[in-house]
C-alpha cells in the first residue's frame, strides 16, 4: 500500500502521522478546524443547513490530562456550542489517535469514539460504533502504517464489521428533521439502545393488557371498547383511548404487533421518542372518532378494538416522509411497509366484515396529516433560525 512520506533536514524518510493526514483531508471534505486551545487536540466541523458534524481528534498529548468528567464535560459544551448557534442536529465523533486503549475506551464510553493505534497501525471500532463516519474510515484505513484492518484492544482481526478495502465517498446528512439515517452511524451506545424504546414499551403495554383481558374474561364493551352510543349517551370519552389497547383474539394482536414492530421502529428512530408518541396516540384516537361517526351515521351498533387505527397512523406518517424526503435509501423502508401493508390488507380480507375499515382510513389520514404539521413546522423554524443568524 503507498503511503505518502516526507523527508526531514537530513533527508532521511519519515512517516506523516495520523493528525497529519487528518489536517490535510477533513478541510479537503469541507470542514472547518476550530482551536480549541489545547495541545494535542483539534475540532473539525461541517455544517449544512440546521445540522452540523463535528469530528474531535485528540492525540496522546492531550489524552494524557483527561479523565472521563473532564472528557464528558467537554464533550458537552462542544455540542451545546453548536445547539446555541441554532444547529438543531449536532452529530459528533471523537477520534482517539492513542495506543492507550484503555483509557480511550474508558473516558469515550456513551459518545461515538474511534482509537487510531499508529503504533501498532490498526484502527478499533467498538460493536455499538459507527462503522463509517464522512468517509473517514477508509481513509484511516489507508493510511494505517501496518496495514488496514481492524482489529480490537488485543490485537485480534475484528469479526462481523465488513473491512473496507477503499475510501468511501463522503456523505452529507440530509437536512431537516425528517432525515432518514441510522442512529447508529452518529450516535453513541446510550442513543443507539434507546432508539426503540416507546415502541418496545407499546407492544409489552398492548401484550400486558390482553393477558388481563385472557386472565378475567371481561366483555370488552365492559373493559373500554370504543362503543358509540356510549360515548354518545354517557360521554364516556375515555373509550377513544382505551379502545386501543383491546384485542380480540390471538391473531389480532400478533399481527398487530409484529406491524408495530417493523414500522414503528422505523418512524421512532427516525422522528424521535416523543414525535413518534404524538403520531401513535393522535392517530389511534382520531381512528376511533372516525369509527364512531360512521357507524353512527349508518345505524350500525358495533363496537371497535384493537392498536391498527395507531398503526396505519404510523404507515402514513412513514409513508409521507418518505414521499417528502425523496431519498433513496428509502427502498428499504418502502419495501417492508409495502410488506405489511399488504398483510394488513390480507388480514382485512380474512376477517371480513369484522374489519374497522373506517378506523383504519381515520387513522392513515390522521398519521399523514400529523407528519405533514411536523414537516411544515421544522421548515418554519429552520427559516426563522437562518433569519436570527443574519
Amino acid at each position: 500500500m503507498p503511503e505518502d512520506k516526507e523527508r526531514d533536514m537530513e533527508g532521511t524518510i519519515t512517516r506523516e502521522s495520523m493528525a497529519a493526514r487528518l489536517q490535510r483531508y477533513l478541510p479537503g471534505r469541507g470542514f472547518l478546524p476550530v482551536n480549541l486551545h489545547a495541545e494535542g487536540m483539534i475540532l473539525y466541523y461541517h455544517a449544512d443547513g440546521d445540522t452540523a458534524v463535528l469530528t474531535w481528534v485528540i492525540e496522546d498529548s492531550a489524552l494524557a490530562g483527561l479523565d472521563a468528567d473532564r472528557y464528558k464535560s467537554q464533550y458537552e459544551t462542544i455540542r451545546s456550542m453548536f445547539a446555541s448557534k441554532g444547529y438543531t442536529t449536532v452529530h459528533s465523533l471523537t477520534l482517539f489517535l492513542t495506543s492507550d486503549i484503555g483509557k480511550a475506551r474508558g473516558i469515550g464510553a456513551d459518545t461515538a469514539f474511534w482509537i487510531v493505534d499508529e503504533s501498532y497501525g490498526r484502527l478499533i471500532l467498538y460493536e455499538n460504533q459507527p462503522e463509517e463516519y464522512m468517509g473517514l474510515r477508509g481513509m484511516i484505513e489507508q493510511n494505517l502504517h501496518f496495514g488496514a484492518d481492524i482489529r480490537n484492544e488485543d490485537g485480534m482481526q475484528k469479526t462481523g464489521i465488513r473491512v473496507e478495502k477503499a475510501a468511501a465517498k463522503p456523505t452529507t446528512p440530509r437536512r431537516g428533521l425528517y432525515r432518514y439515517e441510522s442512529l447508529s452511524d452518529h450516535a453513541g451506545s446510550r442513543v443507539r439502545k434507546m432508539a426503540y424504546l416507546f415502541t418496545v414499551i407499546l407492544m409489552v403495554a398492548n401484550c400486558v393488557v390482553y393477558l388481563f383481558q385472557l386472565r378475567y374474561n371481561v366483555g370488552m364493551v365492559e373493559a373500554g371498547a370504543n362503543y358509540w352510543i356510549r360515548i354518545k349517551e354517557d360521554a364516556q370519552y375515555y373509550r377513544l383511548f382505551t379502545s386501543m389497547f383491546l384485542h380480540g383474539s390471538l391473531d389480532h394482536i400478533v399481527g398487530n404487533m409484529m406491524t408495530l414492530f417493523f414500522v414503528g421502529m422505523i418512524l421512532e428512530e427516525r422522528v424521535g421518542h416523543w414525535r413518534y408518541l404524538v403520531i401513535y396516540f393522535v392517530s389511534g384516537i382520531l381512528a376511533s372518532v372516525t369509527s364512531c361517526f360512521y357507524h353512527m351515521k349508518i345505524g350500525e351498533y358495533v363496537y371497535s378494538i384493537g392498536a391498527s387505527g395507531a398503526i396505519f397512523g404510523i404507515l402514513g406518517a412513514q409513508v409521507f416522509m418518505t414521499v417528502a424526503t425523496r431519498d433513496r435509501r428509502d427502498s428499504s423502508v418502502l419495501v417492508r411497509i409495502g410488506i405489511f401493508g399488504a398483510y394488513m390488507l390480507y388480514q382485512a380480507f380474512r376477517s371480513g366484515d369484522n374489519i374497522d375499515n373506517a378506523a383504519h382510513l381515520g387513522g392513515f389520514v390522521a398519521g399523514t396529516l400529523i407528519a405533514f404539521l411536523f414537516w411544515e413546522c421544522e421548515k418554519l423554524n429552520v427559516w426563522r433560525r437562518r433569519r436570527a443568524r443574519m
